[in-house]
């Protein structure tokens, strides 16, 4: 009802207490208001959607669900709960009527509320979108190379999910000519709308007129060309398509598998014989073996293979080669010790000071060669042993040379680093006192 000012007590009412941080808001929220109250337009603000601006200003994600925690956080920064508080407008749980009037647009709100959304948001009510559309409003164009209908807007279906590593959205697209393709957005230019990221699934459009291209006398990279795939993606597609007809007619194939089985076999044993391959005797049945019956031909190959090998091996006297390559061991350190200057005897050494092709044997079965690896092994020097073999080497050559073995002159001559070790140290000493008693 009307009720006269006297009798509400103005003696009684406090006073409200403006600040100055809340006048701009206020000031906004009355010429808004005047607007709406002198507007002939009836219901402007009674279904409201906000989907589309607020996935402008970055509160939607990829699938268009709103970011709650964001959004209602920057929006009582934006005011502060006191202003909203002194509005009747505070948020103070996670089922407010924020949230509830972001939930369900049909919902009718205070005009108030919209209001301080609408300043929120900096739009106008004819600014509001309708719909979350990252890829924009369908229908999408096809973008089958092998279809007639090619980059004509006939695609209808289009399903969003969600990137499981940057979260932007993905688009799947679905033509009624099987073609399926997928992109991620949301699409910022008009080119975007024409682009492939991953293709599906060819359909069975496509796949008809792979068919028919193969059947002509075209190069495969212009195949590829006409279907708008990489010569790769026609051969393997080619492959699982020749791969289908055979599951799908064996009756009609299988008399022709078993005449190339039979015909490749005796191709094989011919080349086998001749010692060519097989590829170059018969490569025709070959080439459809591999494409049609792959697996069986694997097969055939891998037991030929093993074959031949167990054919080439024979049964070694491990006796007989325990000798023999003693010998040459034997020849292989005499030639190291020999060798000016010194070189250091070890297995790896020796292995290389052998002319004949042994080393395969010395380094992997040298447990069955009792003999040379006993003799190796007492033959194999220990950095110390080098080294003081290779003093003595130097102070002869010092010697021979007619010069004083002073002790920086042999150090350096035989590449020796200090600390020396207290063999080498030892024999280091000998060799110099015996200069300076002579």
């Amino acid at each position: 009802m009307f009720a006269p000012l006297v009798q509400i007590g103005l003696d009684k009412c406090k006073d409200i207490e403006i600040k100055r941080d809340w006048q701009n808001y206020m000031l906004l929220l009355a010429k808004e208001s005047a607007k709406l109250l002198n507007s002939h337009e009836r219901g402007i603000m009674s279904i409201p959607s906000y989907t589309g601006v607020l996935s402008d200003k970055g509160y939607i994600s990829p699938t268009g669900r709103i970011k709650f925690v964001k959004l209602t956080q920057d929006f009582r920064n934006y005011y502060t709960d006191e202003f909203l508080e002194q509005m009747g407008c505070d948020i103070k749980s996670y089922d407010s009527w924020f949230h509830k009037m972001m939930r369900d647009p049909y919902e009718v709100w205070h005009p108030l509320r919209h209001l301080l959304f609408y300043l929120f948001l900096d739009i106008n009510g004819h600014q509001i979108k309708q719909k979350y559309l990252p890829f924009g409003e369908g229908p999408w164009p096809c973008l089958n190379k092998a279809a007639e209908h090619f980059g004509k807007p006939v695609v209808e279906q289009c399903t969003i999910t969600r990137s499981s590593k940057d979260g932007i959205p993905i688009g799947t697209f679905s033509c009624e000519c099987g073609f399926i393709y997928s992109r991620s957005g949301p699409d910022k230019t008009k080119d975007a709308r024409i682009r492939i990221g991953r293709i599906k699934s060819f359909g069975h459009t496509w796949y008809q007129k792979l068919n028919e291209l193969s059947l002509q006398d075209l190069s495969l990279r212009k195949i590829a060309n006409l279907l708008g795939v990489d010569p790769g993606t026609v051969k393997r597609q080619n492959f699982h398509l020749h791969s289908k007809d055979l599951k799908n007619n064996r009756s009609g194939t299988k008399k022709e598998l078993l005449i190339r089985r039979k015909r490749f076999l005796n191709s094989l044993n011919e080349a086998n014989s001749k010692n060519i391959s097989v590829r170059s005797l018969n490569g025709k049945d070959y080439t459809w073996l591999y494409r049609h019956d792959c697996i069986w031909l694997g097969r055939v190959i891998r037991k030929e293979i093993r074959n031949q090998y167990k054919s080439q091996h024979t049964i070694v006297d491990w006796q007989k080669r325990d000798e023999f390559i003693l010998k040459e061991i034997q020849h292989a350190v005499s030639e190291i010790k020999e060798a000016t200057p010194p070189k250091r005897i070890t297995v790896a050494a020796t292995i290389r000071n052998i002319e004949n092709n042994l080393p395969v044997v010395l380094e992997k079965c040298l447990h069955k060669l009792p003999r040379a690896s006993e003799f190796l092994y007492e033959q194999i020097e220990t950095t110390e042993q080098f080294q003081i073999r290779r003093l003595e080497w130097t102070a002869k050559q010092i010697r021979e040379g007619g010069n004083m073995i002073i002790a920086w002159r042999l150090q350096k001559t035989a590449g020796l680093k200090k600390p020396l070790s207290k063999r080498v140290q030892d024999r280091f000493n000998e060799i110099i006192n015996s200069q300076e008693s002579n």
